[in-house]
C-alpha cells in the first residue's frame, strides 16, 4: 500500500539506467587524490538549535498582582531579546527553515558514518559509498518536503545546497585541491544526484521487486552478482520504514524544528 508520499510520486513512469553514470563516477573516483579513505572526514557544517534558549520570566507569587509579574525585569529582558532577534532575522521564516534544513541534513549526514550500510551494501569505504549512502537519506526527506508546498521548496533547496557544500567540503578534505578536477567531478555526481533521485522515485511509487532492483542496481554495483538478496530486501525494508516515519511526522516539526533522526537498520533475521 502505498505512502501519501509516495501517491505525490505517481507520475515517475520512465525507468533511468544509472550504470552508465556509476561507471562515470567510478572513473573519477580512480583519480590518485580521491582514493584516499575518509575515516575521519566529518561534515563541516556542524548543526545549530532550531529555538535559542529565552529567559523565560518568573510565574507570579500572588495572583492579586498580575500587574507587577507582567512588568518584572525577566519578563521585559525576554521580550527585549526576542525583540532584538527578530529585528536581525533570526526569528523570520526563512531563516528557520534554513535552520531547519541544516538540522535534517546532519541527519543525513550522521547516517553515512554507521559501518553497517558500508557491510550491508557491500561497498568499499570511500568517498562515493559515502556520496550514495548520504544521497539516499537526503532523496527521502526530499520526498517528504515535496508535500509542503512553497515552505517545503524553500526546505528542500536548501538541503540539496547543504549536500553540495559537504560534497565539496569532503573533496578538500580528502586533498584535492585542483578547483578544474573538483568542478568536473561535481558535474559527473550532480547528473549521478539526479539519476537516483529518478530510479528511486520509480522505486517508491512501484512495488518492493521495483525498489529493490533501484537499490541493488546503485548501492550494491560493487558487488556485482556476489551479494546477498537479503541484504537488498534489508535494505527495501529500511526504506519504506523511514519514508513511512517522515510521512507520519508533523510539516511544523519538520519545516520549523528540523527534528528527526533516521532509524537503525532492520535486524536481519537469522538463517
Amino acid at each position: 500500500m502505498m505512502t501519501a508520499a509516495a501517491t505525490m510520486l505517481s507520475s515517475c513512469v520512465h525507468r533511468v539506467v544509472l550504470l552508465p553514470a556509476l561507471r562515470t563516477a567510478q572513473a573519477t573516483a580512480a583519480r590518485p587524490a580521491a582514493l584516499r579513505r575518509i575515516h575521519t572526514v566529518r561534515s563541516a557544517l556542524a548543526p545549530v538549535t532550531s529555538k535559542p534558549m529565552l529567559a523565560q520570566p518568573p510565574s507570579s507569587q500572588s495572583s492579586s498582582q498580575p500587574s507587577q509579574t507582567q512588568n518584572a525585569p525577566e519578563s521585559f529582558m525576554s521580550k527585549l531579546v526576542k525583540g532584538l532577534g527578530v529585528l536581525g532575522g533570526f526569528y523570520s521564516k526563512r531563516q528557520v527553515q534554513a535552520r531547519s534544513a541544516q538540522l535534517l541534513y546532519s541527519s543525513c549526514a550522521e547516517q553515512s558514518l554507521h559501518p553497517e550500510f558500508i557491510r550491508t551494501c557491500q561497498l568499499p569505504d570511500t568517498f562515493q559509498s559515502w556520496f550514495l549512502i548520504t544521497h539516499l537519506h537526503v532523496w527521502m526527506c526530499l520526498v517528504r518536503l515535496k508535500q509542503e508546498g512553497g515552505d517545503g521548496k524553500r526546505t528542500y533547496k536548501a538541503l540539496v545546497e547543504l549536500f553540495w557544500k559537504d560534497v565539496e567540503y569532503r573533496m578538500r578534505a580528502m586533498g584535492v585541491s585542483d578547483s578544474r578536477i573538483i568542478q568536473e567531478s561535481t558535474r559527473e555526481l550532480f547528473s549521478m544526484f539526479y539519476g537516483l533521485l529518478f530510479a528511486y522515485d520509480e522505486g517508491l511509487c512501484g512495488k518492493d521487486v521495483v525498489l529493490a532492483e533501484a537499490v541493488w542496481r546503485n548501492l550494491f554495483h560493487n558487488a556485482k552478482d556476489d551479494f546477498e538478496m537479503q541484504n537488498v530486501a534489508t535494505m527495501v525494508k529500511y526504506i519504506r520504514r523511514e519514508v513511512q516515519r517522515l510521512d507520519d511526522t508533523d510539516s511544523r516539526v519538520l519545516l520549523e524544528e528540523g527534528s528527526f533522526k533516521f532509524g537503525a537498520l532492520p535486524v536481519q533475521p537469522n538463517l
